[in-house]
C-alpha cells in the first residue's frame, strides 16, 4: 500500500523551493533587564561622583581666605589684650565648662 515516487525527470521545468524569510532572534527579557541595572548603576556612580565633588568644592571654599582686610587686629584677644575674656564657657562643646584662650591649656 505504497504510493508510487514521482521522478522529476530532466524534461520538466521544476519550480525553486520556496524559503521562508528567516525569523527574528528571540528577544530575551534578561537583556533589558541588564540593560536597566548598568544604566542604574552609572547614574548612581554618577551621583556619588557628583556629590563628593561639590563636598570637595565646599571645602575648599571654605578654606579660602575673603579678600577683604581683618575685621579684627592680629592678637587683638589675647590673654594681654583682654584679661576678662581669658577664661569663659564662650568655647564650643563645653557644657558648663571652663576653657581658656591659652595655647597650651592644663584644662582641654
Amino acid at each position: 500500500m505504497t504510493r508510487d515516487r514521482r521522478r522529476h525527470g530532466g524534461g520538466e521545468h521544476r519550480p525553486p523551493p520556496v524559503r521562508k524569510p528567516p525569523a527574528p532572534p528571540p528577544e530575551r527579557k534578561g537583556s533589558r533587564v541588564l540593560l536597566v541595572a548598568i544604566l542604574s548603576c552609572l547614574i548612581g556612580f554618577g551621583a556619588f561622583g557628583y556629590s563628593n565633588y561639590m563636598k570637595w568644592r565646599q571645602a575648599v571654599r571654605v578654606v579660602t581666605l575673603h579678600p577683604t582686610a581683618p575685621i579684627l587686629p592680629p592678637n587683638s584677644s589675647t590673654a594681654a589684650a583682654s584679661p576678662d575674656l581669658f577664661w569663659g564657657t564662650y568655647r564650643p562643646q563645653v557644657y558648663l565648662g571652663m576653657k581658656t584662650r591659652s595655647p597650651r591649656s592644663v584644662v582641654t
